[in-house]
């Protein structure tokens, strides 16, 4: 009986045996059609990331633009509390506009489909996570 068991067992990994190497075959068959194409997919991958990325840093790392404006925004919030705080006269304090321009406390801010914020921090973000997983990738391999 112990004899049957044991047959059976090897009967099992004799059969996965040779589905593994049917699969290995088939795979190895795939690689050697598609491997030009894998080549030029992950190389044109690679260029349009490239690319994207590129001109992602050059929107955002520019000069003139709307993350001036968010900025300049900023600023002027900054400056506006401040004087608010040592108005002696109490007349900036009085007027309802600047009242609620603080109240609200609106930020300038662009983002991608409110997602994440596109900002100056993106491209570092970006690169991080790309790292990241890399090293990820790299260790499970």
């Amino acid at each position: 009986m112990i004899e049957d068991s044991s047959r059976h067992k090897v009967s099992r990994f004799q059969a996965l045996a040779e589905l593994h190497q049917r699969c290995v075959t088939a795979c190895l068959t795939l690689n050697d059609c598609f491997t030009q194409q894998i080549l030029w997919i992950v190389a044109a991958l690679f260029l349009f990331m490239t690319v994207t990325s590129y001109q992602v840093f050059i929107v955002i790392e520019a000069d003139s633009g709307f993350f001036v404006v968010a900025i300049k925004a900023k600023k002027f919030d900054i400056i506006l509390h401040r004087l608010l705080i040592v108005d002696v006269t109490h007349d900036l304090v009085s007027d309802d506009k600047l009242f609620y321009h603080i109240a609200m406390k609106q930020e300038i801010y662009f983002s991608a489909n409110n997602v994440f914020s596109i900002d100056c921090t993106l491209i570092h973000s970006m690169i991080s996570a790309a790292t990241t997983y890399l090293v990820i990738l790299i260790q499970m391999n």
